[in-house]
């Protein structure tokens, strides 16, 4: 018996939920285009960043050459931000929307890429085995008719090696979303005319009025792009998961669960936290912190609800030859080693007005250290690349806590903040 906690109408054949996502991002193409595309010089930058997320601080796993990247269910542009970013790689991308890609081949052939093709497939129907050294699969999985279908065929295209950048929807996040998608279902008689529904959902909104929860979050999405506040209300099939679930569909699937992946959804609202900081009270600090990755993870996820992070996580298969590194083992690491500070060059690719992207004369500094904030500046513009991180930090007279640690690791030197290198 199907629950209204979760979409799930229509989720009852994998064939027909592709058929409906197809329409859906047909009818809405996601995400509207971008109005900067960006490239940084250093080419290999940001391969030493994804091996760093995972604590491969030699980079021993990734190819420096012939790295090949899958972007599973890319939309109209994650494939193109992705061919940015890696530009020594091959990067297939794949969607089932054919306005989605077209989209994405017009991006492409402006920026003159060379390095990236373009596939409309089912992530449910491929036949990729040990392909991929790198996956990604960001909000997509969790609009199946069986998450655990799809993200099986990502273990099969993975290599042993290789890494996982998967996103579900957090639990916690979907409540208000999921009512809203089962209340329209209801209101227009299960119907999958997507365009018709549209003005009916924002006629819905504007009649609902108040302050209410629901009324608030609606309203706010009023002035959204159109592709943004349809996939947002609308969209016909949606599971979500708490951390505790996630990791059992992960274990189903042969995976493992590595770590968070910082994004940029999380970074701007400061929630890429997985740990919550317990120093008003050491002994539930020291409890709270002797647990395992996942326990601790799915405490966080539990009391911080909707405030939590999103589900959004580094993974490996099962049978990988990489050591999978707990948090403390990552923190301690991070804190005997040795550190460099990155000096790269950013060049931009702005829309004009008739929609063509056009790169920009000059090239700015990269990273923007004028970003950086709180401990993580300070102990960035104190860095001595002669001395262990722990050693910076005893100077400024900073104590070198788990928690902190484990903070100024993602902040300094993972793909979401590429400040640092390591110097092994």
């Amino acid at each position: 018996m199907k629950s209204d906690d979760e979409n799930l109408l229509f989720a009852d054949d994998l064939g027909k939920v592709d058929a409906l996502n197809a329409k859906f991002y047909g009818d809405f193409p996601y995400p509207w285009p971008p109005m900067v595309f960006e490239s940084v010089a250093d080419a290999s930058l940001f391969r030493q960043m994804l091996a760093q997320d995972v604590g491969d601080w030699s980079n021993e796993f990734l190819p420096g050459k012939g790295m090949r990247i899958w972007v599973a269910g890319c939309g109209t542009n994650q494939a193109v931000f992705t061919a940015l970013k890696f530009p020594n790689a091959t990067v297939v991308g794949s969607d089932l929307s054919a306005p989605s890609l077209e989209l994405a081949e017009r991006s492409a052939k402006n920026l003159g890429l060379q390095n990236l093709t373009l596939r409309r497939e089912s992530l449910n129907e491929v036949a990729y085995d040990q392909e991929f050294d790198y996956v990604i699969c960001t909000g997509v999985i969790h609009h199946n008719a069986d998450p655990a279908a799809p993200l099986a065929k990502l273990a099969t295209a993975l290599k042993r090696t290789g890494i996982l950048e998967l996103m579900v929807y957090n639990r916690y996040h979907r409540t208000v979303t999921t009512a809203f998608q089962n209340a329209i279902r209801i209101l227009t008689r299960g119907s999958t005319d997507f365009r018709a529904q549209f003005p009916i959902a924002k006629g819905v909104i504007s009649a609902l009025g108040g302050d209410g929860l629901m009324a608030t979050s609606l309203k706010e999405s009023m002035e959204w792009p159109d592709a943004a506040f349809a996939d947002m209300w609308l969209q016909p099939v949606e599971h979500s998961y708490t951390v505790e679930s996630l990791n059992e569909l992960l274990t189903l699937c042969d995976f493992v669960l590595v770590g968070p992946c910082v994004n940029q959804f999380d970074m701007v609202r400061y929630a890429y936290l997985w740990n919550i900081n317990f120093e008003r009270d050491a002994e539930i600090a020291r409890a709270y912190e002797s647990l395992e990755d996942k326990e601790r993870w799915q405490i966080t996820n539990l009391f911080l609800l909707e405030k939590s992070p999103m589900l959004w996580i580094y993974a490996q298969r099962s049978d990988s030859p990489r050591l999978r590194k707990s948090e403390h083992q990552l923190a301690d690491e991070f804190l005997a080693m040795r550190w460099a500070r990155i000096r790269s060059e950013c060049r931009s690719f702005v829309r004009d007005s008739t929609g063509a992207y056009q790169q920009q004369p000059s090239t700015r500094p990269f990273p923007a250290v004028a970003a950086l904030r709180d401990e993580a500046k300070v102990v960035y513009e104190a860095l001595n690349a002669q001395r262990p991180m722990k050693d910076t930090m005893r100077k400024l007279g900073i104590s070198p806590s788990f928690h902190l640690a484990t903070k100024l690791r993602l902040e300094l030197t993972t793909s979401a903040f590429p400040y640092l290198r390591a110097l092994t």
